[in-house]
């Protein structure tokens, strides 16, 4: 219900940090 919709809230913004961090990652290496 509830919890559920927060948890793909964090799961969303999870995915967006990750791919963030594979950016930056990518343009310094």
């Amino acid at each position: 219900s509830d919890d559920q919709y927060v948890y793909c809230i964090a799961c969303a913004n999870h995915r967006i940090y990750v791919a963030k961090r594979r950016q930056e990652s990518s343009t310094l290496a």
